[in-house]
């Protein structure tokens, strides 16, 4: 069972994704940055490093709205159990700014992804982000289409 402060305060697991996600949507690094403790550490696949605290989630934020300046992550599934809780999302944007060091494709990517979240004291203190890299590098063509089997 989901048991951070906020399930305790009458927010659901459901309610604390979904308003996660809006806040990404808002494209506000503020408005993100609020749901983290200033100690979080978080792992994203597509990192050479962790982000750290508030404001290392602000400038992944903006990391992100750079490269696809129109991203919008819808909430597809969520799974809580204690101080955790998984979300199953999906992205998509228009690659018009640079993406992990790749120049602007003009294409419009979309691509899933889960991110699983630890929470103490209703705030998110650590993370761990997978998501299809390797999709989303296919649809900007520096992939080749996978095979029909």
């Amino acid at each position: 069972m989901f048991k951070s402060s906020t399930a305790e305060q009458g927010c659901s697991p459901q309610d604390y994704a979904q308003a996660i996600i809006d806040a990404w949507n808002s494209h506000d690094p503020r408005r993100v940055a609020e749901f983290f403790a200033d100690s979080y550490e978080g792992e994203d696949i597509g990192l050479s490093s962790l982000i750290m605290g508030k404001r290392g989630v602000r400038r992944f934020v903006a990391y992100t709205a750079l490269g696809l300046p129109d991203i919008k992550f819808t909430l597809e599934q969520v799974i809580a159990q204690a101080d955790q809780i998984v979300l199953v999302w999906r992205a998509s944007g228009t690659h018009s700014g640079k993406v992990m060091n790749i120049p602007p494709t003009g294409r419009v990517v979309s691509y899933g992804g889960i991110t699983v979240f630890t929470l103490a004291q209703g705030k998110i203190i650590r993370s761990l982000r997978m998501w299809d890299m390797a999709g989303m590098l296919r649809q900007m063509g520096l992939l080749p289409e996978l095979p029909e089997i």
